[in-house]
């Protein structure tokens, strides 16, 4: 029995020990633009180091999407309450479920906003790229419309991890673009700065109130 009981602790601390080293180390979103010839393609990835976890492409995953919602929405016509029922029932929720939690939101506002500065600092913007390729009839609006853009460019390319670039063609009218963004996500920093959050007192009789409230 006591084997059995060491073993499972001696799991339990691998898996916990593991879910902290992926959390710690993060993840990364990448998303991808490509507008060509009037052709939109785009993508966006979710990986943990160098692996892929999930991708999304864009615009056939949209359309499976939208399909969906428009089933959804159809589904749920039958269930659509009349404009007077929706007024009394948004009446009802403001004077009765909002109002008496408005003290308690007042008083949590400042460790909600502290909140919000700490878990902005989760985020980590790793590469910002924007590139043009531009072409119009008249040569001289395709300079013009460039040199625009590199003055531009020049302001913000200051920051490493910002390349913002633009390509004339004299030869034939074009507005190709390509971009893509890469932002690192560090969960664990957003926990603790959650933990922190529901365990301040405000906080705690908001939640407490809207429980109440509810029920």
């Amino acid at each position: 029995m006591g084997w059995i009981l060491l073993i499972l602790l001696a799991l339990f601390l691998i898996i916990f020990l593991s879910i902290i080293v992926i959390l710690y180390f993060g993840f990364s979103v990448s998303a991808e633009l490509n507008i060509k010839e009037m052709s939109i393609e785009s993508g966006i990835d979710f990986k943990w180091l160098k692996f892929t976890i999930y991708h999304l492409n864009f615009p056939d995953d949209e359309k499976k999407l939208k399909e969906k919602k428009i089933d959804i929405e159809k589904e749920n016509d039958d269930e659509k309450l009349t404009l007077s029922d929706k007024l009394e029932k948004f009446t009802y929720i403001i004077k009765c479920k909002i109002n008496p939690l408005l003290p308690y939101i007042k008083e949590a506002l400042n460790p909600f906003l502290e909140f919000l500065i700490t878990g902005s600092k989760a985020f980590k913007l790793n590469l910002f790229y924007l590139n043009f390729i531009i072409g119009f009839e008249d040569t001289s609006s395709t300079a013009l419309t460039v040199g625009y853009i590199w003055a531009f460019a020049s302001i913000l390319n200051i920051f490493p991890v910002i390349d913002i670039s633009a390509i004339p063609d004299f030869e034939k009218e074009i507005m190709d673009l390509y971009s893509k963004i890469i932002i690192k996500f560090y969960p664990l920093k957003v926990i603790k700065a959650s933990i922190k959050l529901m365990t301040r007192k405000p906080m705690l009789k908001l939640m407490f109130n809207v429980v109440k409230v509810l029920v």
